[in-house]
């Protein structure tokens, strides 16, 4: 492999790198411990949680995910893999969480969304992040989702809550009841801050963009100066061929003496019957 050809492989390797240091943003995530309704876990290490949702189906029961997973997420990981599950009957149902202690700004996490729910946020001041099978319309999230793993939505929630300020929101759907999966972490950036890893990255890749750029324009330098050599030495090659020829064409033959005799003849000479003395002229 030609040492170009390596450089190049070395910055897209190093282009790789940067992009899988921008997708390790981990955002603190609720640990679900207790199943049931109602459910149970715990928030950075000492922020107990209480979680309430609609009694059907398997709702408040606790399941593994890794919520990076999801086509959404790409950008983003969660410190733990666990989820609960919400309810939600025919017409509106309501969810709770309960924190025993104060924390402001949150996101919300949710997966196995089916065709036609709809996810209502208005009494909280929120964003919509992003989705798969998900769009936001008004203060809602409506869901065209088929109830499979990668369907779901991001959101963040601005504000405080607590032991007396629960974070509510509702769900309404036609039909059967159903269940989703759910989760809470810290709040995820959209527009993420660059990791000390992610700007040693950059400035690698950048330097390798920068090695193989001086590269080309190093060769194509010397190519440059080879060709300009090149020419200099057919130039004199060409000038000391022709000179001994142009040289050789110069001189004076016998026959050019002649001519030349013949065409100074005085015009006496060439009219006999002019006057005046007859001059001779010949060629030194």
């Amino acid at each position: 492999m030609k040492p170009t050809h390596k450089l190049m492989v070395i910055c897209l390797a190093l282009l790789g790198v940067q992009s899988a240091v921008q997708s390790a943003i981990i955002l603190n995530s609720a640990n679900w411990t207790t199943g049931g309704l109602p459910a149970y876990g715990v928030f950075d290490s000492t922020n107990n949680l209480t979680f309430n949702t609609a009694n059907t189906g398997n709702a408040g029961q606790l399941f593994a995910f890794a919520w990076g997973s999801m086509p959404f997420a790409a950008n983003y990981a969660t410190t733990s893999d666990s989820a609960v599950a919400i309810g939600y009957t025919t017409g509106i149902s309501t969810t709770t969480i309960t924190f025993s202690q104060s924390i402001s700004d949150l996101s919300l996490w949710f997966n196995y969304i089916d065709n036609g729910a709809t996810f209502d946020f208005t009494s909280l001041n929120w964003t919509f992040v992003a989705g798969n099978n998900a769009s936001r319309v008004g203060n809602t999230v409506v869901s065209t989702g088929t109830n499979s793993s990668d369907d779901g939505f991001l959101i963040n929630v601005a504000g405080a809550f607590g032991a007396s300020t629960p974070l509510t929101f509702t769900i309404s759907k036609s039909g059967s009841p159903d269940t989703a999966g759910f989760t809470l972490s810290a709040p995820a950036p959209t527009s993420p801050v660059p990791e000390p890893g992610q700007i040693v990255a950059s400035i690698l890749l950048l330097t390798g963009i920068g090695s193989f750029c001086l590269l080309k324009r190093y060769r194509l330098a010397k190519l440059a100066t080879d060709l300009g050599r090149r020419f200099c030495v057919i130039l004199q090659w060409n000038t000391s061929c022709l000179l001994p020829l142009l040289e050789s064409h110069s001189r004076p033959t016998p026959n050019d003496e002649e001519l030349a005799k013949r065409m100074i003849v005085p015009s006496r000479e060439r009219n006999p019957q002019s006057h005046g003395p007859i001059f001779s002229a010949e060629i030194q």
